[in-house]
């Protein structure tokens, strides 16, 4: 499988475009896989882009000499089967830039005319970027008429908003032709677009074993999705997981999450939440009763959970409910591998129980030192007390002995050397908050690309 990346280095465009060319015709026969990574942002990036992906729909003979029968049978992607688009960022121009979404209309015309070129696709993600995805109907109809819905086994449909302010929800009238794509395992989907119907016909796809949603500021007029939906799709596929992506969610929105997703019989596997936005004056309350009712309802699938957010001025929403929910995540989550927090505080008793009650079974475990607060809970004897009312200090601030102390006490659950993330080691995106969509764009893409053989 190819990859090809774009810079912002400006060769000869003219030679660029020839040499481009001859490479992919000579190369064509071989190629089955390709992922592109690219700036959205930038116009020379996009463009290239284009050019790329329409040389890969040419035919290796003159169109003339072909009918319309045996045009594809020639066509320098005749044996693609793994489309990527991964963008380095996120796109932040204005939906009003017209030149910029006139840009994306012809990137939108050009991967489709590619997929009507295309029979043997398997693999498709189209980058979470919204703009392609709004086109998502004109896809999926190309794929019917080539037949490749028949052999698709990865399509990722999903948005990751570059405006998270003028919120716009997906629609794709398509879906209810999902059931056809009869070789599909992993499917991304927002949760603008899924509803009980939907749930209903994804319950029809034999193959499907992987889920992924994200959850933006979607419409509040959004209908839920029934608990005996999820119920009826867990019986007929045992083995469907489901990825959760929470994606600047405002607090007021938490409920129908719950109704619909979380306090039901979804099979939630991997749980992300990424700068929740709180509007409430008991959010703390209103976050930590969301965690608790996924604790007790995904107790046998839950395999991680991370929860991200700006670290220049951490929340302490897990610190002021008691018990602690994370601690009780650990205690019924059986199955859970993977915990990180940043962004919250917390304290060296909630981390050191939770390393107790997880021990070595937890691959990884995150905590940035600067939301770590300290208590005086070591003796001379290096003894954890149970005294509950010393004072705190952040890790950062402490004595070394009191530093090792901890990261000691924490080690020897896990049975290896844990430390927390040193402050200078975090991303400056995460620390400043700007432009937080880049902190989990990447990520996400990378998650759902691994589920797929490529």
């Amino acid at each position: 499988m190819k990859s090809i990346r774009n810079d912002n280095r400006k060769p000869n465009r003219k030679n660029f475009n020839e040499q481009l060319k001859l490479f992919i015709q000579k190369c064509s026969r071989f190629l089955n896989g390709i992922t592109f990574y690219f700036d959205p942002n930038s116009s020379h990036n996009v463009l290239d882009l284009i050019k790329i992906i329409k040389f890969l729909s040419e035919n290796e003979v003159a169109i003339y000499e072909l009918n319309d029968n045996r045009q594809n049978i020639y066509a320098n992607c005749r044996n693609l089967k793994y489309f990527s688009i991964i963008p380095v960022t996120t796109l932040v121009r204005c939906a009003s830039d017209q030149r910029f979404m006139s840009l994306y209309s012809g990137l939108t015309e050009a991967i489709r005319f590619l997929f009507s070129k295309c029979n043997q696709l398997e693999h498709v993600s189209l980058g979470d970027l919204h703009e392609l995805i709004h086109s998502s109907d004109s896809f999926l109809a190309q794929f019917f008429k080539t037949g490749v819905h028949q052999k698709l086994q990865c399509l990722h449909l999903s948005s990751i908003k570059g405006d998270i302010v003028r919120y716009v929800p997906q629609r794709i009238t398509m879906l209810e032709h999902l059931e056809k794509f009869h070789s599909l395992n992993h499917l991304s989907l927002d949760f603008d677009v899924l509803n009980t119907k939907v749930i209903s016909i994804l319950s029809k796809i034999d193959t499907l074993q992987l889920l992924s949603i994200n959850v933006h500021r979607f419409n509040r007029n959004h209908p839920g999705i029934s608990s005996t939906a999820w119920s009826r799709i867990v019986t007929i596929l045992p083995n469907l997981s489901v990825n959760l992506n929470l994606l600047h969610t405002e607090s007021n929105n938490f409920q129908i999450i719950i109704d619909s997703l979380l306090n039901t019989e979804m099979p939630l596997k991997h749980f992300k939440a990424y700068y929740l936005e709180f509007k409430d004056e008991n959010s703390s309350t209103i976050l930590c009763n969301m965690l608790e009712i996924l604790s007790r309802a995904q107790m046998n699938t839950l395999e991680s959970l991370t929860l991200i957010d700006h670290l220049n001025s951490p929340k302490n929403h897990l610190k002021v409910v008691t018990p602690n929910v994370l601690i009780m995540l650990c205690w019924r989550c059986r199955n859970l591998n993977n915990l990180t927090v940043i962004g919250y505080e917390t304290t060296d008793r909630d981390i050191i129980a939770m390393a107790r009650l997880r021990g070595e079974s937890l691959q990884s475990f995150h905590f940035p030192s600067c939301c770590i607060q300290l208590s005086e809970i070591f003796t001379k004897y290096n003894y954890y007390s149970s005294i509950s009312n010393e004072s705190f200090i952040n890790f950062d601030m402490a004595n070394p002995y009191s530093q090792r102390s901890f990261r000691d006490a924490v080690s020897l659950p896990l049975k290896r050397n844990w430390q927390p993330i040193p402050t200078n080691k975090i991303p400056e995106i995460i620390v400043t908050g700007f432009l937080p969509q880049t902190t989990y764009h990447r990520t996400i893409l990378e998650q759902k690309n691994s589920h797929c053989i490529h």
